[in-house]
C-alpha cells in the first residue's frame, strides 16, 4: 500500500459524514479519470475500462451509497458482515479474498457505505 492510499483510507476513517471530496479522491485512486470542459459546472468522469463518459457526481457517491461502495470491492473478493456489532452504533464490514489462505480486511464506521469503502479499499490496495 502506498502512502497516498494509506492517507486516503485514514481520511475516510476520520470522516464524520459522506463527502463528495472524498468520493472524487477515491474515484481517481481506483482509476477513474475526468475531463472538465470549459463552461461546464461538473467534469466528465470515465470509469476504468469503460469507453463512456458520465457528467455529474452522483455516480461517484461511494461514501453515500451502499451500491456504489460495493463496486469498490475488488474482483475475487467479497464483502461480508455489514452489522452494527460495535458499541456506539458503528458498522463492521469485512472484505474477504476468494483464495486460500483467506485474507480479510475490515472497515468500521458510523455510516455503512463508508465502512464498506474502508474495507474494500484496504482489500484493493493490499
Amino acid at each position: 500500500m502506498t502512502e497516498e492510499q494509506r492517507a486516503l483510507i485514514a481520511k475516510i476513517e476520520a470522516a464524520t459524514e459522506p463527502s463528495l471530496a472524498l468520493d472524487e479522491k477515491i474515484a481517481l485512486l481506483v482509476g477513474w479519470t475526468f475531463t472538465k470542459m470549459k463552461g461546464d459546472k461538473y467534469p466528465y468522469w470515465r470509469e476504468p475500462g469503460v469507453n463512456k463518459y458520465y457528467q455529474g457526481t452522483d455516480l461517484l457517491a461511494f461514501t453515500k451509497s451502499i451500491e456504489l461502495a460495493l463496486t469498490l470491492v475488488p474482483d475475487g473478493w467479497q464483502a461480508f458482515g455489514m452489522e452494527r456489532t460495535s458499541p456506539g452504533g458503528f458498522w463492521d464490514v469485512g472484505a474477504i479474498s476468494g483464495k486460500t489462505p483467506y485474507i480479510i480486511h475490515y472497515g468500521k464506521h458510523k455510516f455503512l457505505p463508508i465502512a464498506i469503502c474502508i474495507a474494500a479499499l484496504k482489500a484493493r490496495f493490499v
